[in-house]
Parts: C-alpha cells; sequence; structure tokens
C-alpha cells in the first residue's frame, strides 16, 4: 500500500448484495466465472478454499478474504473445523473501487477482533430494521475503514503532506468542471513538472488520469439509475463528449456503461445472493 492508496481509499459503497453466515459441508464448493461484486469472507472455523487464476489461497480461522469483483473464483471447503463444518460470515457489495486499487491483499490473517463487525452486520441484515440496508452499508464501510486503517499503520504509514490533502480534496469538489493541470498548479501552489511528478509516483497516473478516474467512479453510482440517459451521466460527471467517456469508462471499468449498467441491474433482480442460493432473510 502506498502513500496515494492510503489518502484517496474511497469504496464508494453503492449498493449492499448480500450479509450471508453459512456452515458448509465438507464437499462444499463453488465456481464463478465472473464476480460482479466485490466480497468480503471472515473464516470463523475451518479453512477456505480459493483458486483465482494461478493462485490457490487456504484461509484459516479468524482470516479474512477481500475479493475484487471481475475474477473468476473456485471456492470450496478446504477443510472442517471444530463443528464438523466450515462457518463463514459474507459481506457483498457493488463498489467502483476494488481492493486491490487501494493496496490491500487478498487475505488479511489474524483478523479476530473484526468478528463482532461481522456478527452485528448479519444480525441487522437479517432482522431488517428500518432503513436496514443503509445500516449495513455503514458497517461495511467502517469494516472497509479499518482494515485500509490497519494495513496503512502496519506499514508504518504516515498523513500526506498538507498541499496534496488539499489539491485531492480539490478535484474530488471540482471533478464535474473542466479541470486543467494549471488548475491543479493554483490550488497547490506547485509548478506543472512537479505535480506531474507527484502523480505519477503517487498514483502511477497522469494528473488528468487521475480526475477521470474519480469522474468514473461516479459515474459507477449514477449508473445505477435506470432513468438516467448515459449521456446525461456523461455531463453530469464532466464530459462534455459521450464516445470520450464511453471509451474512458471502459478503460477503467474493462466494460461500457451499458454493459455494467445491465449486469447491476440483472444482479438486482436475482434473489441477492451471490452464492446462487436461497436468501435467508
Amino acid at each position: 500500500m502506498n502513500l496515494s492508496s492510503y489518502i484517496e481509499s474511497d469504496f464508494c459503497v453503492q449498493h449492499m448484495v448480500n450479509v450471508l453466515y453459512r456452515h458448509y459441508a465438507a464437499d462444499w464448493h463453488f465456481d464463478h466465472s465472473w464476480r460482479p461484486h466485490c466480497a468480503l469472507y471472515y473464516i470463523k472455523d475451518g479453512v477456505l478454499g480459493i483458486r483465482s487464476g494461478d493462485r490457490e489461497y487456504r484461509i484459516r480461522p479468524n482470516s479474512i478474504a477481500l475479493l475484487d469483483r471481475g475474477i473468476n473464483m473456485y471456492a470450496y471447503c478446504s477443510e472442517v473445523g471444530s463443528s464438523g463444518t466450515l462457518d463463514v460470515y459474507m459481506i457483498s457489495f457493488y463498489s467502483g473501487t476494488l481492493f486491490s486499487d487501494v493496496g490491500l491483499p487478498p487475505v488479511l490473517c489474524d483478523q479476530n477482533s473484526y468478528l463482532p463487525q461481522f456478527e452485528e452486520a448479519h444480525t441487522c441484515w437479517n432482522g431488517q430494521p428500518v432503513a436496514y440496508r443503509i445500516r449495513t452499508r455503514a458497517m461495511l464501510e467502517n469494516i472497509l475503514a479499518s482494515l485500509i486503517a490497519d494495513a496503512a499503520a502496519a506499514e508504518g504509514m504516515h498523513a500526506s503532506s498538507g498541499k496534496l490533502e488539499k489539491l485531492l480534496a480539490y478535484i474530488h469538489t471540482h471533478y464535474k468542471e473542466q479541470i486543467t493541470t494549471e488548475d491543479m498548479c493554483r490550488v497547490a501552489n506547485y509548478s506543472p513538472s512537479h505535480i506531474r511528478r507527484i502523480f505519477s509516483s503517487e498514483f502511477g497516473m497522469p494528473p488528468l488520469k487521475y480526475v477521470n478516474k474519480v469522474r468514473i467512479r461516479r459515474a459507477c453510482e449514477l449508473l445505477l439509475d435506470d432513468n438516467t440517459p448515459i449521456c446525461r451521466i456523461a455531463e453530469a460527471v464532466g464530459f462534455d463528449n459521450a464516445p470520450y467517456f464511453s471509451r474512458t469508462f471502459r478503460e477503467i471499468m474493462h466494460m461500457t456503461p451499458g454493459e455494467y449498467r445491465r449486469t447491476a441491474a440483472n444482479q438486482n433482480v436475482r434473489a441477492q445472493n451471490p452464492d446462487g442460493e436461497a436468501d435467508n432473510r
């Protein structure tokens, strides 16, 4: 995790899909060809096996698996726990941000302090009190914020300079406008060459590409509304050219705006269960 990841960590949780607690048998397995959502797995007892690409993980008790959307995944019960089952909490959600974008590893071990938060989210989701989706989303955001802060602290990271924080705040506030490198120089009191060096070292991209990334994140939220034309969404997030918006969206999200909208809509129509099981709410 680098400094920029810590500063701009914002998962923009757009929609909660499900909060589950499952007791899986020894022969349980599930094959995901393509995940349209992110997910957190907390292993309470037993060992969860996950194969993704050429990597395989055996995730032991009190560990958290962080699964990005868009990955091919084969999950299975690698080892049952003391009760004879694999006991797992799972929170799945839509987000424009990937765990890998903010430098988080796929597996975090020795995370037993997070168990009460997963239990609380599951209780709220299944009890369905007033505004339970908003409540569970807030719980999820607290978990994500804690995971990011813990990871940053473990690597000895500190807060960014005031100038960089001010510049990032400006971008996230004015992304709807036509921001130029000169605007950034004026806000941070840096030269154009220094601005480019900062964004290259901290974010791995030119400054204007970072601005577009912020715009696309916001576009992902707006695309969840089927009634808003895509051309209007492009304008709302600062693009005055719809084809350019579509090209930029595809470059960052690896799908077109229309495909993203259809994927989200299709997932919402289903039983809201990413494991293909009956919703236990």
